[in-house]
């Protein structure tokens, strides 16, 4: 999810803890990452592991080359209840917003949170989790429900903040992981019920979803969000065989975008649009030694001549509608 490289927190002249817990650096940060490559949006925050630190999941905040990573769940199995989570660093991403909001600049301002399912991997042991979806599917259902509400709340907390859009990233409701009898039960009404509250705020509603899609296209064309962002070897063609409508973001390979050159980051970008991607964007979290150049090649490609598509950050996608009605940049969809 993160957009932060070991290069531009160098050039903010930031410190890797303060921008992940305090607002002032994570708006900094995010601001940097935003000029520096000419994005269409400025996002946080910089990590997946904010929901499962504040419900009690042990987290190491690593680096940008090593990003955060949770080293001890919360839970060891499905709980039947979970405390009350606030504060922390849900409320530093909630003033980061609402700084990079009062800024004022024609920007789309992108809120991210973690899908339910994944969050449920990172507060509980994964594979005593992902096994509870067969062997206790209604209890997983009442927790994942949980778990949707306490999302919900901070996804709206951030477009009370001033997000325009947010981002839903569900990385481990990938068709390798789920079929689509269970993408549709343990995935879907939690993801739509989310995007409908934001709908209700006037916000947009992304979702990501990682890995393969073709056991899971039916599911995932379904989806009631703004648009879909999908990993760099999702199978395209299968959601529009499925009935896909829902305008797509990526799916420029991460590996390509750290490893370049940059203009093979440029013509992968202007194939992307090509292909109908209505937000060029990188199709996962970047690695954190991406050189700015290479950021800055995929908005060249993007930008080419006969383009209508704009950029974004991974999980932050460029321009939709804001709530005031006023155009912020390139049009989204």
């Amino acid at each position: 999810m993160s957009g932060a490289t070991s290069e531009l927190l160098s050039r903010a002249g930031l410190d890797w803890e303060q921008a992940n817990r305090e607002p002032e650096p994570m708006a900094a940060l995010a601001r940097t990452i935003q000029t520096a490559a000419g994005l269409d949006n400025v996002g946080v925050p910089f990590c997946m592991t904010v929901e499962a630190e504040t419900l009690g999941s042990e987290v190491a905040l690593g680096s940008p080359l090593f990003p955060p990573r949770i080293e001890r769940e919360a839970f060891p199995d499905v709980p039947t209840d979970i405390p009350v989570a606030r504060g922390g660093r849900l409320q530093a991403v909630v003033e980061a917003i609402s700084l990079l909001a009062r800024q004022g600049e024609e920007v789309a301002v992108v809120g991210n949170v973690v899908g339910p399912l994944s969050l449920g991997a990172m507060v509980v042991t994964p594979g005593r989790f992902i096994r509870a979806l067969r062997r206790q599917p209604e209890a997983a259902e009442r927790f994942l429900a949980t778990l949707t509400d306490f999302l919900t709340g901070f996804a709206l907390a951030q477009v009370e903040a001033g997000a325009d859009v947010v981002v839903i990233a569900e990385p481990t409701g990938t068709g390798q992981i789920l079929g689509p009898s269970d993408f549709q039960r343990f995935v879907s009404p939690f993801l739509s019920r989310m995007c409908a509250a934001l709908h209700h705020r006037g916000a947009k509603a992304i979702v990501h979803i990682c890995g393969q899609i073709r056991a899971i296209a039916s599911p995932v064309a379904s989806l009631a969000a703004d648009a879909l962002s999908v990993d760099a070897n999702a199978l395209v063609d299968a959601l529009r065989r499925a009935g896909c409508r829902l305008p797509l973001m990526g799916n420029v390979s991460t590996f390509l975008l750290h490893q370049g050159p940059a203009e093979e980051v440029r013509q992968a970008a202007r194939r992307a649009r090509e292909r109908g991607f209505a937000i060029v964007a990188p199709a996962c979290g970047l690695s954190g030694a991406t050189p700015t150049a290479h950021l800055a090649a995929l908005v060249a490609g993007a930008r080419e001549p006969g383009s209508s598509q704009g950029t974004a950050n991974h999980s932050c996608p460029q321009r939709t509608t804001p709530k005031g009605g006023e155009s912020r940049g390139t049009q989204a969809s």
